[in-house]
């Protein structure tokens, strides 16, 4: 069974990252490297997950709203609602990812912090939202987490809004286990998050979130993975969809980010550059061969777009989804359906609520091949020839 996900990160280097012990100057030297990785302006501040880099920032910026596009991962939303924000939702342009102009023109007269989301790594257009907004009392805050080495308009992704978070967990490209990151323009506000996270950040650092990754590379075996699969579709469907937010602050937002996380980093950071290649190479390559199947239509990327993706994510009827998860399930694929996300009333958010019932995801991490690809292809291909045709 090809698994939905797989960390980047080998047993050797977690092991490695392990042998080293505690180091307290690795965090700002990987820190460090990010910035000069990601072209960034400075060093951002390590925070315990992507899910908290949006929590501290949200926190240390007075502004009430957030919007969010109408279709994202959960946690996002989560983040707002512990930082004490009021969320407001804005539909996407279907089958693109990106909010639509007119979504955010209708906000224009309410400021608020915008959480530009580069979803799956295909980037959104941060400058194009700041020149219809046209107003310093809104934030533009870049959503990152799926999108590291992702670029637009020959741009890296993280540079144009007023503020970045990334992500290093499980399923991301610079796989840590849990960590995130965060940065922003303003140095007071860089400041003021890194106070709040002093205060709030209460569990000690160690080594078990790499503990966790080792746990998550052995459930990723395709043997042990199948069998875990298939107990775990007896009780639950392929995707949690909709996810209950926590009402209180967890570990992911309270653990202090390791040395042992920041050692990793440091390890990996060699093959970063290979890794994102390869991802780029998958959505080049499923791009461009999944135009030829029938009844499979693929999500849009912004023109000028360089996707570097979490997940490669394709379309299909929502009358057919079931039965294309299931039948290439049998042929020892797991194409997950999404991320477990947050959307809004279908009604209001019709572009959000289509691509949730369409949306399948095909595997890109750097252990699938290109010839493992063709394969993958062919097979869904073979699979959407059994399949009812819907417009």
């Amino acid at each position: 069974m090809i698994p939905r996900v797989r960390p980047e990160a080998g047993y050797r280097e977690i092991f490695s990252a392990l042998g080293t012990g505690h180091d307290p100057n690795s965090v700002a030297e990987f820190a460090e490297v990010l910035r000069s990785r990601l072209s960034l302006e400075s060093a951002p501040a390590l925070t315990p997950s992507g899910r908290a880099a949006l929590y501290y920032l949200f926190l240390a910026v007075p502004l009430r709203r957030v919007y969010l596009p109408a279709y994202t991962c959960w946690v996002v939303a989560e983040a707002a609602v512990l930082a004490g924000k009021e969320i407001h939702l804005l539909d996407i342009s279907y089958p693109g990812l990106h909010i639509k102009p007119c979504e955010i023109e209708r906000i224009r007269s309410m400021p608020g912090i915008v959480v530009a989301t580069h979803s799956f790594g295909y980037p959104e257009d941060a400058a194009a939202i700041r020149n219809i907004l046209n107003d310093s009392s809104f934030m533009i805050v870049e959503d990152c987490a799926g999108a590291m080495f992702s670029r637009y308009q020959d741009k890296p992704v993280g540079l144009t809004g007023d503020a970045a978070i990334f992500s290093f967990e499980e399923g991301k490209l610079w796989t840590l286990g849990r960590g995130g990151a965060v940065v922003t323009k303003d140095k007071t506000l860089h400041s003021r998050i890194q106070d709040i996270m002093k205060k709030t950040c209460t569990l000690r650092p160690g080594p078990i979130n790499l503990f966790r990754l080792i746990k998550r590379r052995f459930l990723t075996q395709p043997f042990v993975y199948n069998l875990l699969l298939r107990m775990y579709l007896r009780f639950y469907p392929p995707t949690e969809g909709i996810h209950e937010f926590s009402r209180k602050l967890t570990e992911d937002y309270t653990r202090t980010f390791s040395s042992y996380q920041a050692r990793l980093g440091l390890i990996m950071e060699p093959g970063i550059t290979e890794i994102a290649r390869r991802k780029r190479e998958l959505f080049e390559y499923y791009n461009s061969a999944a135009a030829d199947i029938a009844g499979i239509r693929r999500a849009e990327a912004l023109p000028r777009s360089e996707v570097c993706p979490m997940r490669f994510p394709i379309l299909v009827s929502k009358e057919n989804k079931p039965a294309v998860y299931s039948g290439m399930k049998a042929l020892g694929i797991d194409l997950g359906f999404s991320f477990s996300y947050f959307l809004g009333n279908g009604q209001q958010y019709p572009g959000a609520a289509r691509m949730a019932e369409e949306c399948l995801n095909l595997p890109v991490y750097s252990e699938i091949t290109l010839p493992i690809a063709r394969n993958i292809l062919k097979l869904l291909e073979s699979c959407m020839s059994d399949m009812p045709r819907y417009k």
